[in-house]
């Protein structure tokens, strides 16, 4: 497996937008790629892709994505599938990593379950997935991710512990104080729908903003990274509503988070000595990291080696203060 730290992470990092206990800030570069592809949902709406079941009786840990544009199509790690029929007989899913999928093939992709209880089998293949305007919220990615890691690293698979997956979407559930006779995660949206749309709306990108570093009251969480403001601004909303779920287990204090300590996170990403992985579709460089503090994955541009899609995690946060603590 070859360990390489050649890739560009030089971006210059904001001062925070703080709202409640959330800390965000803005990653800006004057190096952007121009945009050559597709993003899920702007190819969902225009009929230039397909997502379904593998079969007539379904998989679990995989969907079939069929791209049918001039582009590469790109699936982005922490996306949530849901079903697009009325009689709701498919189980949600989450993506498991970021995807280019070449133009006119059809990929198999490796996704977990994020609805336990519920499955149905009659003719699974006519029915299509949409995509959440939902994302996967950070704490389920960074447990996420840890897996795959382990699963990759190994085995040559990205699959996640799917039983620890549906635990950790228990626990989220329960600290939410959302009910779901299924267990989905979509539950734990919902209950807070109104509060959450009013938070995203507050959220802007900047011209050139390529992604966002952000943290929960003490801790910093993660980041997710592109290289390409328009594609940044999709999923933008995405990530703020996936925030907004896990900021609702503390209490709304402000964040004493600065930009120093965004800097430091970012330098974390940057002392990393990454391991390449190999990529669904055989398109762009994957990489992965994982040591005592950190998880990371990312799809990068074989040409130019910038981020198609790179997130990290810190991984479980050092207990909050009991004041901070809901």
């Amino acid at each position: 497996m070859y360990i390489t730290n050649k890739f560009k992470f030089n971006f210059n990092v904001s001062e925070p937008m703080k709202i409640g206990n959330m800390a965000v800030f803005g990653l800006t570069s004057t190096m952007q790629t121009k945009e050559e592809y597709l993003c899920l949902p702007e190819a969902l709406k225009n009929n230039k892709a397909l997502v379904s079941e593998v079969s007539e009786k379904g998989s679990v840990s995989h969907l079939l994505v069929k791209n049918f544009s001039f582009q590469p199509l790109l699936l982005v790690e922490g996306e949530l599938f849901v079903s697009s029929h009325n009689a709701k007989l498919l189980q949600d899913r989450v993506l498991n990593t970021t995807i280019l999928v070449p133009p006119f093939k059809n990929v198999y992709v490796p996704v977990s379950c994020v609805e336990k209880s519920r499955w149905g089998y009659s003719s699974l293949r006519s029915h299509r997935f949409s995509v959440s305007e939902d994302f996967y919220f950070a704490r389920g990615r960074m447990r996420k991710n840890q897996d795959v890691y382990y699963s990759s690293r190994n085995h040559g698979y990205k699959y996640a512990d799917q039983k620890r997956l549906w635990n950790t979407i228990d626990e989220k559930l329960d600290k939410v104080k959302a009910y779901s006779s299924t267990s989905s995660i979509n539950a734990a949206y919902e209950r807070k729908r109104i509060e959450i749309e009013e938070t995203v709306k507050k959220f802007k990108a900047e011209p050139s903003d390529i992604g966002i570093i952000y943290g929960i009251g003490w801790n910093m969480v993660g980041c997710d990274i592109f290289n390409s403001n328009a594609i940044f601004r999709i999923y933008l909303p995405k990530l703020i509503r996936s925030l907004c779920v896990d900021s609702y287990e503390q209490k709304k204090i402000a964040s004493p988070l600065q930009r120093k300590d965004a800097q430091s996170f970012l330098k974390l990403i940057q002392q990393a000595q990454f391991e390449e992985h190999g990529s669904i579709g055989n398109a762009g460089i994957e990489i992965r990291f994982s040591d005592h503090i950190l998880i990371a994955q990312g799809l990068f541009d074989s040409k130019d080696k910038s981020a198609v899609h790179f997130s990290a995690f810190l991984k479980e946060p050092e207990p909050q203060p009991e004041y901070m603590t809901a």
